[in-house]
C-alpha cells in the first residue's frame, strides 16, 4: 500500500493544478482572442473568404460577405456560390480545387458566382493549398473578388475597341479607295499631260518638217521627204514609214520613198507599178478620203483577207494609212508600220499624220511644178541659144561675106582710080578702114552671140579665150583663170551655162564692182561643176530684197543667171560685203538630167 502523501505534497499538485488551470485558461483566451481577431480579420474583408476541405468541397470558413445568415454544416462551395449540386469542373469554369490538388501551387481562376441577393456576378478566384503534415492538400483558402465592374467596363472597352476598330477599318477601306482613286486620277493626269508633252512634241516636229520642206529645192524634195520619214518613224516608234503615189490615171501605185528601222527590211524597190484595185479593201477607204487605221492586223475581217496577208507576209503587225489629197482627189497615201510590236495611234496623232501628208503632197506637188518650170525655161533658153546659134552664123556666113565682098570691092574702086584722083584714093583707104572695123565688130558680135569654138573646142579653151578676148578689150582689171579636175567635157546645156554665167559676171563686175583684181577658178567636185568667180571691188551689203552690184533691177542679167543655172538643175550663190568684195559661186550637174528625173 503506497505511502499517502502529505500535505505538503498535496498542497504542492494543487498549486500545480492551478498552475496548468491559469495556464490552460490563458491559452483558451488567447485562442479566443485569436479566433476573434481572425474573424474580425475575415469579417474586415468586403469580399467572400472560404476555407473549403480538400476531399468534400464543405465550407469549413467563412465571412459573411461570402453567405446571408448562418451557414448550414456541410454547405459545398458549389452550392453556395453556383447554386448546383455538383463541383464545377468545365471548360469555362475549371474548379479551382482540383487544380490546386493537380499542381500544389496557387492559382487563379474567374467564375460567375452568385451573391447573398442571388445576381449572377463575375468574381476573380485567388485560392491557396493548405498542406497536412504528409504535404498533401488537405484544404482551400478561397478569395473572390468581384470583377463585374471590370468585367463590363472591358466588355465596353472591348466594344468600343471593336467599334474603333471597325470605324478605323471602315476608314482605312475609305482612305484606301480614296488613295486608289487619286493614283489612279495622278496617272491618269500624267498620262494626260504626258499625252499633251508628246502632241506638243509632235507639232513642233511637224512645224520644223514644214519649215524644212519650204526651203529646200526641187532636187533636195526627194531626200527632204525620206528625212521627214526618218524623224516621223523614230518620234512616234514604227518601224517602217513610207509614202506611196498614184500615176496620173489612178490605177497604179509605187513606193517612192521609204525608211526603215535598224534591222528592218526595206521593201521599196519591189513595190513599184502595184495594181490600186488589187487592194480594193484598203484603197477603197483611202479613196473615200478615210485614214486606214489597222491596231492589230490578226484581227481583219474576211473582206480584207487580201490586205491581211499581204500585211503579214512583210511581218506588219499594226499600220495606218493616212490620204494624199491633191485638188479634192486622191493622189497616194502616207503609211507607218509597227513589226515588233503592235501599236494604236490616237485620233489626235492621226490628224497630225494627215498634216503630214499635206505637206508631202504640197511639196511634191511645187517639185512637179518647178520641174516643169525648169523645163520650160530649159526650152526657152535653149530655144534662145538656136537663135543666138542662128543670128550669130548668119552674121558670120552671110553679113561676113558681103563685108568682105565689099571691102575687096572698095578695094577693087581704088586700084581702077586714075593716079591724079588723090582724095578719092584717100577717101576709099578710109571706106576700107571702116570696113575692116565693120568686119571685126562683127565677127565680136558673132562670138558674142555664140562662140563656134564652145561647140567645137569646149568649154575650158573658149573660157581662156574668152577671159583673154575681154581682158584686153575692158583693161579694167586683172583677170586669173584656172580650171582643176575637169578632165571630161560636160553636156553641151552645162557649157553653154557656164559661158554665160561667166560672161554675166564679168560684166557685172565691170559695170559695179570697180575692181582691181578678178580670179575665175572652175573646178570638179563630184558630181558637180563649181565656177567661182571672185573680185576685190566694193562689194556691198546683203540685206533681204537687195540686189547685188547695186542694180536697179534684175532683167536678163542676175536673174538669167539664176535662171539658166536652175534650168539645168544648178544653183547660184552670192556673197559680198562692203569693202571686201564679192563672190559668184555656180554649181552645176556634170549632166543634164532627163525631165522628171
Amino acid at each position: 500500500m503506497a505511502d499517502k502523501p502529505t500535505y505538503e505534497e498535496l498542497e504542492q499538485r494543487v498549486k500545480e493544478l492551478e498552475q496548468q488551470a491559469s495556464k490552460r485558461k490563458e491559452a483558451e483566451n488567447q485562442v479566443k482572442h485569436q479566433a476573434e481577431f481572425l474573424n474580425l480579420v475575415l469579417e474586415s474583408l468586403p469580399h467572400p473568404f472560404y476555407v473549403i476541405d480538400a476531399f468534400d468541397y464543405t465550407i469549413k470558413v467563412a465571412n459573411s460577405a461570402a453567405h446571408m445568415g448562418p451557414l448550414s454544416k456541410g454547405t459545398t462551395c458549389y452550392a453556395l456560390t453556383h447554386r448546383s449540386d455538383r463541383p464545377c469542373g468545365s471548360e469555362g469554369h475549371p474548379c479551382p480545387l482540383e487544380k490546386i490538388k493537380e499542381t500544389k501551387q496557387p492559382v487563379t481562376v474567374e467564375h460567375l458566382h452568385y451573391d447573398k441577393d442571388g445576381n449572377p456576378r463575375n468574381v476573380e478566384v485567388h485560392a491557396y493549398p493548405i498542406f497536412d503534415s504528409e504535404g498533401n492538400v488537405s484544404q482551400m483558402i478561397e478569395s473572390s473578388l468581384d470583377v463585374t465592374d471590370r468585367k463590363r467596363a472591358e466588355e465596353a472597352l472591348k466594344k468600343a475597341r471593336d467599334e474603333l476598330e471597325k470605324r478605323v477599318e471602315e476608314r482605312t477601306s475609305e482612305l484606301v479607295a480614296a488613295n486608289e482613286q487619286l493614283r489612279q486620277e495622278i496617272e491618269e493626269r500624267k498620262r494626260a499631260e504626258e499625252g499633251l508633252q508628246y502632241r506638243a512634241e509632235f507639232e513642233k516636229l511637224v512645224s520644223a518638217i514644214s519649215t524644212n520642206f519650204m526651203n529646200l529645192s526641187a532636187d533636195e524634195i526627194d531626200s527632204g521627204i525620206n528625212h521627214a520619214l526618218k524623224k516621223i518613224g523614230e518620234f512616234a516608234g514604227v518601224d517602217r514609214s513610207y509614202v506611196f503615189q498614184f500615176d496620173d490615171k489612178g490605177t497604179k501605185m509605187d513606193n517612192t520613198h521609204e525608211w526603215c528601222a535598224k534591222g528592218i527590211e526595206p521593201h521599196i524597190q519591189r513595190l513599184e507599178g502595184l495594181l490600186v484595185d488589187g487592194f480594193p479593201w484598203a484603197t477603197g477607204k483611202l479613196k473615200r478620203l478615210e485614214t486606214l487605221h489597222i491596231p492589230r492586223v490578226a484581227d481583219l475581217l474576211p473582206e480584207a483577207s487580201h490586205e491581211k496577208k499581204e500585211f503579214q507576209s512583210k511581218g506588219v503587225q499594226s499600220l495606218v494609212n493616212v490620204p494624199m489629197v491633191s485638188g479634192g482627189s486622191l493622189v497616194g497615201f502616207l503609211g507607218f508600220d509597227s513589226v515588233r510590236a503592235e501599236k494604236s495611234w490616237a485620233e489626235e496623232d492621226m490628224a497630225l499624220l494627215k498634216t503630214i501628208g499635206e505637206i508631202i503632197v504640197n511639196t511634191l506637188e511645187r517639185k512637179r511644178a518647178e520641174e516643169e518650170i525648169r523645163n520650160l525655161s530649159r526650152q526657152l533658153i535653149g530655144a534662145m541659144e538656136d537663135e543666138r546659134r542662128r543670128v550669130a552664123r548668119d552674121l558670120h556666113d552671110e553679113f561676113g561675106q558681103a563685108v568682105t565682098g565689099l571691102h575687096f570691092g572698095i578695094e577693087a574702086l581704088r586700084n581702077s582710080l586714075p593716079v591724079e584722083l588723090k582724095d578719092q584714093e584717100t577717101r576709099c583707104d578710109e571706106l576700107i578702114g571702116m570696113v575692116e572695123q565693120l568686119g571685126d565688130t562683127v565677127r565680136d558680135l558673132s562670138s558674142e552671140l555664140r562662140p563656134d569654138m564652145l561647140d567645137h573646142l569646149g568649154l575650158i579653151p573658149t573660157l581662156e579665150w574668152y577671159i583673154d578676148d575681154f581682158a584686153k578689150r575692158t583693161q579694167d582689171f586683172q583677170i586669173d583663170f584656172q580650171a582643176l579636175g575637169v578632165k571630161k567635157r560636160p553636156s553641151s546645156e552645162i557649157e553653154i551655162v557656164l559661158y554665160r554665167i561667166l560672161q554675166e559676171g564679168l560684166n557685172n563686175i565691170t559695170k559695179h564692182a570697180k575692181a582691181k583684181r578678178v580670179s575665175v577658178l572652175l573646178a570638179y567636185s563630184h558630181p558637180k561643176l563649181i565656177l567661182t568667180i571672185k573680185d576685190d571691188g566694193i562689194g556691198f551689203e546683203q540685206t533681204k530684197g537687195m540686189l547685188p552690184f547695186g542694180a536697179k533691177k534684175q532683167g536678163i542679167g542676175l536673174l538669167g543667171m539664176r535662171e539658166r543655172a536652175a534650168s539645168v538643175g544648178g544653183a547660184i550663190d552670192i556673197r559680198s560685203s562692203m569693202g571686201k568684195g564679192t563672190v559668184i559661186r555656180a554649181e552645176l550637174p556634170v549632166a543634164l538630167k532627163k525631165a522628171g528625173g
